[in-house]
């Protein structure tokens, strides 16, 4: 969407009349429009000021949304000069100013937005040339995901049209080469994040607590209502399944497959003695996310014991979430990018006809994932006697950043400005958001659930009712062993390989992930935020005043 407007001479009322008419136009917050009209007259002011109009002179306007970003830009033409410069560095005093001075205040006002605006000046034949100014007036909530959905679309088309005017010489060795070196830079740049922020998250959060008593009457529940929370989830999974089966074909991969032992009786003892870790570096190098919380927990256990230091101790490990969230909003911008390539090589090696059996698959899945979110919003009205389309409306925004993510832990902060902005209490989401990243993952069981018993009925194995106890137990345990980020093969595994699913089975799975990822993140970090308004509705600590605006 692009409007323009031109303005014969210094007109600058009716310049202004453009810009604030249109900027209305787009429904910005107060705080978005009153910063952007003050930009923008201030720059126009400032162009003016420096102007050289003649007869054929004008102002130019030039309004531009694209992917929810709002960008003004503004063309007078004039000599260049020195925009945001010396005069804003000028000292003076008000009282001494003159009429002429009061340049000195625009370029200090713009100057408080000169991250947002920029001066570029072109050289005419005919006269001194023209000076423009771009101005970022809002920058969309929604942009990543725009962005990535866009870079999905784009990457199955030049996939499907790369597969079919290219030899498979020439697509492999452009995987090889370009796509998969991209792919495996951006996941380990975003797995680079994920021990530290997980780490310095839940110990700050736990050392805030000023005894055990209140962190174990906390965390206590906090577990409680996370095991309840994903037993759900493999339940409604397990039912959606059984009641919609009919649509996915009994043996239609072949009866190849065969149950292990493993899924006969699965033993919790070597999981529960690896959460503890023999060294403090291993569970980072490893990533292993139940070792880093463990430490975490224990590391935040002992500030609350360290008397005078305790407070030194917080300030340390502040410091190093909001290092880590930095970083992590860095490698956000990379994501589109990131999405490109792994739609790209996905395309390329098996093409979208691959993915069509899975159709009926998929939409068990989204039908499963639907139930779960009506399940929240029921428990939030009749439990926690709450309105539940407040809770979707107001997390909506969330819940598209966080799916754009594609990983809990890098949402960790957008989820918990979520848990704030619903009247949620701090000592319950600052404990719960880490926690849930790895522990509490209810749309990861539904899709567990989902797609092992649906690769389990395409190799034709039958399933008894000790053998779904026991796949209850092996989805329960790997949705809390598997990381934010890369851990998908790691769960998809320890549930499909028991259940006897053949290697080429879990590949095919793994080629979906990807797509089928963004909505899981999305549903994950939503069931994580639901658990905190109910929690702290239960334990007397919701702000509803909050909730409610």
């Amino acid at each position: 969407m692009q409007k323009v407007f031109e303005v014969k001479d210094n007109n600058i009322n009716q310049a202004l009349e453009f810009m604030n008419l249109e900027l209305n136009r787009f429904k910005l917050d107060n705080k978005e429009l009153i910063n952007a009209q003050l930009m923008a007259e201030e720059a126009l002011a400032s162009l003016i000021a420096h102007a050289d109009f003649n007869l054929n002179s004008f102002i130019k306007i030039k309004i531009n949304k694209l992917f929810g970003d709002i960008k003004i830009e503004l063309t007078v033409p004039g000599a260049e000069f020195d925009f945001l410069g010396e005069q804003a560095a000028k000292n003076f005093e008000l009282d001494d100013l003159e009429d002429e001075d009061f340049n000195f205040i625009n370029n200090i006002l713009l100057n408080a937005f000169k991250d947002k605006i920029k001066y570029k000046h072109v050289k005419a034949a005919k006269n001194s040339g023209l000076n423009k100014i771009k101005i970022h007036a809002s920058q969309s909530r929604y942009r990543n995901l725009y962005l990535t959905l866009t870079a999905l679309i784009l990457a199955a088309i030049c996939g499907m049209i790369l597969k079919n005017i290219l030899s498979l010489k020439i697509i492999n060795s452009l995987d090889d080469n370009l796509l998969m070196p991209f792919k495996t830079m951006f996941l380990n740049a975003v797995q680079i994040v994920i021990g530290p922020l997980v780490y310095f998250s839940i110990a700050l959060c736990v050392s805030q607590f000023e005894n055990f008593s209140e962190l174990g009457r906390v965390g206590g529940k906090i577990l409680k209502i996370f095991a309840l929370s994903s037993c759900m989830a493999i339940l409604i999974g397990m039912g959606i399944f059984n009641l919609l089966k009919f649509a996915v074909p009994f043996a239609a991969l072949g009866a190849q497959g065969s149950i292990s032992a493993a899924a006969a009786g699965f033993e919790f003892k070597n999981f529960i003695v690896n959460i503890v870790p023999d060294n403090f570096i291993k569970p980072f190098v490893e990533l292993n996310v139940l070792q880093i919380i463990f430490m975490a927990l224990v590391s935040g256990a002992a500030v609350i014991l360290s008397g005078s230091y305790s407070q030194s101790l917080r300030n340390f490990f502040d410091s190093g979430c909001n290092l880590f969230s930095s970083i992590t909003g860095l490698i956000m911008k990379l994501i589109p990018a990131g999405t490109f390539c792994v739609i790209l090589s996905l395309t390329l090696k098996t093409g979208l006809n691959a993915l069509m059996p899975f159709a009926a698959v998929i939409l068990i899945l989204l039908t499963g994932f639907l139930v779960l979110v009506l399940a929240y919003s029921l428990i939030i009205l009749l439990i926690a006697k709450l309105n539940p389309f407040k809770f979707l409306t107001k997390y909506f925004p969330a819940f598209l950043a966080s799916s754009a993510l594609s990983s809990s832990p890098a949402a960790i902060p957008i989820n918990l400005k979520a848990c704030k902005n619903l009247g949620a209490h701090k000592k319950v989401y600052s404990l719960l958001m880490p926690l849930g990243t790895t522990m509490h993952k209810a749309a990861t069981c539904v899709s567990l659930s989902v797609f092992g018993l649906a690769m389990a009925r395409m190799y034709g194995i039958e399933f008894s009712s000790s053998t779904m106890q026991s796949a209850f137990i092996l989805i329960f345990a790997a949705s809390i062993a598997g990381a934010g980020v890369g851990g998908g093969m790691g769960e998809f595994m320890m549930v499909l390989v028991p259940l006897g699913i053949p290697p080429e089975g879990i590949a095919i799975i793994m080629g979906i992930d990807p797509v089928i990822d963004i909505l899981v993140t999305g549903i994950n970090c939503m069931g994580n935020v639901a658990c905190s308004i109910i929690l702290s509705k239960s334990m007397g600590l919701l702000d509803e005043r909050v909730y409610n605006k």
